[in-house]
């Protein structure tokens, strides 16, 4: 039986720990047990095809792997969901910098414009017409 360790979420969801030993011969194999084992899983892992959705990463002793390989007795298994934002944090009611950014932005507005410089008569250069056009 392999070992697999859940992190983050899906360790409470299991309970009992984060080590739960799986028999499987495969990933899907593991995983498919383990949310049988643990019906508080099923849907976190596997998505309703039975494959490993998108923000779970799979490591078998610490390599990371694809839903189909070959799992031994003797493997350690990881189950990490992908970490992304703030733990109960809110987002910003304004973009970081924003506060510093405006200012600056009003004290550029308030430049005025560079007239432009009329041509003199006569300065432009034509170029001189290629045979044959």
């Amino acid at each position: 039986m392999a070992i697999v360790i859940l992190r983050g979420p899906l360790q409470k969801l299991a309970g009992e720990g984060s080590e739960h030993r799986v028999d499987g011969a495969t990933v899907t194999e593991l995983l498919r047990d383990l949310e049988h084992t643990h019906g508080a899983l099923e849907g976190w892992i596997l998505d309703e095809r039975g494959i490993v959705r998108r923000h779970i990463n799979v490591f078998v002793n610490g390599e990371r792997v694809k839903q189909d390989a070959a799992v031994e007795a003797e493997d350690r298994v990881e189950i990490l969901p992908a970490i992304s934002g703030g733990a109960g944090t809110p987002a910003p009611a304004t973009p970081p910098g924003a506060a510093i950014a405006a200012p600056a932005l009003a004290a550029l507005a308030a430049i005025p414009a560079i007239p432009a410089i009329p041509a003199r008569p006569g300065s432009a250069r034509r170029r001189p017409a290629r045979p044959g056009h």
